[in-house]
């Protein structure tokens, strides 16, 4: 796999995201038009069904068991009710499987329609290259809705960490590397700190001492002057 092809490795494009966000910003006008309705108090039973009926299909009622328990909860009203959602009425179920050649013109539009720009990086075939470019090393999973690929992730175990190291802060992922060589990297490096920091405590008070001794002397000098300079005005 070249560079080009090897970069878009963690490529991930769903299509349907766009669609969740678009349910979750509709689920989050009703809840402020519910509570509009409610507080405002000129709302009736008829107004709050009409306003949740566009949606009502997505969410069913969980049952509460120890409905007792709610009037011990200080800010929830003994009478309050939870809605579920299930995952497979918002979202499609989706299939991953291995990358074909024939889900090219499938994952381009998909590409496209989010950003021209890895097309105009990478050239107008560079799905078809990082498929055709798979091995037992570098493999692309496609991820299918019903008949038509949606979604397309490229794999690979020939990563440069060294360039990554360069090019992100991995600090938090433990620089990509085992948990036990990071433990003891960084224990390593907490011990050459306090080192650093001794020997720097150490250095400093020698300074002091040094300017102490030179105070010394000079006042020594200057004593030694001044009584010179007494005695000479006597005579």
């Amino acid at each position: 796999m070249d560079s080009a092809t090897s970069s878009l490795a963690a490529v991930v494009v769903l299509l349907w995201s766009s669609a969740l966000q678009a349910l979750w910003w509709i689920i989050k006008i009703y809840y402020i038009t519910f509570k509009s309705l409610t507080l405002g108090g000129d709302a009736d039973e008829d107004d709050i069904n009409y306003c949740f009926d566009p949606v009502r299909d997505y969410f069913e009622e969980l049952p509460c068991e120890k409905r007792e328990v709610l009037k011990e909860v200080r800010g929830i009203h003994p009478n309050s009710k939870i809605y579920f959602s299930s995952r497979v009425l918002v979202l499609p179920y989706v299939e991953i499987r291995d990358a074909k050649q024939e889900d090219h013109d499938d994952l381009a539009d998909v590409f496209n329609s989010q950003s021209e720009t890895v097309t105009e990086a990478y050239g107008e075939y560079f799905i078809a290259e990082l498929i055709a470019a798979q091995s037992s090393t570098n493999k692309a999973l496609v991820a299918q809705v019903k008949d038509k690929a949606v979604g397309l992730m490229g794999l690979t175990s020939e990563v440069d960490v060294k360039l990554l190291h360069q090019c992100f802060e991995l600090d938090s992922f433990d620089n990509l590397l085992k948990p036990e060589f990071m433990n003891a990297v960084r224990s390593r490096r907490q011990v050459l700190l306090e080192e650093k920091r001794k020997k720097a405590e150490q250095d400093r008070l020698e300074e002091l001492r040094r300017l102490k001794e030179e105070t010394m002397k000079c006042n020594i000098i200057s004593q030694r002057i001044q009584l010179q300079e007494f005695l000479l005005a006597k005579e």
